[in-house]
């Protein structure tokens, strides 16, 4: 994440409210009347901190989706590393060569040369 988002982290942003379009006295002036308008006018509300607040929000969703994301990918690694460990110690146990006796000495044939 960079380095301007942690900055927003500590930083609280309220949700500004949005403004209706019925206050607005040009809609209600004649055409000709222009001069008489300009006296009226309101600076422009931008919706940058709206933006920025939901900006935030958006981005803190995103990060909480790829930590759980990566805690899910490194869980599963660690399980399949440990099956592996598991199944290597079972075969290395099914290798290990022992002694095993003769049933009867008898039934042994000793080869005759010609």
């Amino acid at each position: 994440m960079p380095k301007f988002y942690d900055k927003l982290k500590d930083v609280k942003i309220e949700k500004p409210e949005k403004q209706s379009t019925a206050n607005n006295s040009m809609m209600h002036m004649p055409m000709g009347s222009v001069a008489a308008s300009r006296k009226t006018l309101k600076a422009p509300i931008l919706s940058t901190s709206l933006r920025a607040f939901e900006r935030a929000t958006f981005d803190q969703q995103i990060a909480e989706k790829q930590a759980v994301y990566k805690r899910d990918r490194e869980e599963e690694e660690a399980r399949r590393t440990q099956e592996e460990k598991e199944t290597t110690r079972e075969y290395r146990k099914a290798l290990t060569f022992k002694a095993k006796p003769f049933k009867s000495s008898s039934n042994l044939h000793t080869i005759q040369p010609n």
